[in-house]
């Protein structure tokens, strides 16, 4: 199991954020490899939680900037941050920005 959890990887859907619980069933078939007794300890299960959470996107500083990049889906809200505009991203708004608080 310690060599099988050093390289377990991981891909979350690109839109998920939050805590994801994988559940591992381990068996000893008898022998943990400490013990001698055939009776080993059995069925185990473990639990790992991992914190999924998605980089930053849209950063960028002008609405020049924001909507000529091609990368990644973003609009740009003038009435954010006061007035003073900020690049938002698309996708987890449903759509394009509007205007007002996006």
């Amino acid at each position: 199991i310690n060599i099988f959890m050093r390289n377990i990887e991981y891909t979350s859907d690109v839109q998920f954020n939050g805590i994801e619980a994988i559940v591992f069933d381990v068996s000893d078939n008898g022998c943990t490899g400490i013990n001698r007794d055939p009776t080993g300890l059995g069925l185990e299960t473990f639990i790992l939680e991992v914190n999924v959470v998605r980089p930053k996107t849209c950063q960028f500083e002008t609405c020049e900037e924001c909507v000529s990049q091609g990368v990644e889906i973003c609009g740009w809200c003038p009435a954010s941050c006061e007035g003073r505009g900020k690049c938002r991203d698309a996708v987890s708004l449903g759509g394009p920005p509007r205007y007002g608080g996006c």
